[in-house]
């Protein structure tokens, strides 16, 4: 292999690694966001419930995590990221 095909493919590699990273920060973010979420209209919160919440969350798809956090954003412009294709 040519020392441009090598980089090319180190290149094509470091950005696949960096987008995956990227995209589990997301999501834990957005689990984070929805588990706060869930305690705060919980009736007797506390940080047991919180991590049992999270717990729960944690199987769930980037795509679920949207759609359940859906009735808690009252603002138009998440509404118009979150808008279904």
């Amino acid at each position: 292999m040519s020392d441009e095909t090598e980089g090319h493919f180190r290149e094509v590699f470091l950005q696949y690694g960096f987008a995956m990273y990227l995209g589990n920060v997301l999501e834990l973010r957005l689990r984070n966001i929805l588990s706060s979420a869930q305690i705060l209209i919980d009736s007797n919160p506390s940080r047991k419930k919180f991590d049992e919440l999270l717990v729960l969350n944690q199987g769930m798809t980037m795509g679920v995590l949207i759609k359940k956090l859906k009735p808690f954003i009252q603002s138009e412009v998440p509404q118009t990221i979150l808008r279904k294709k």
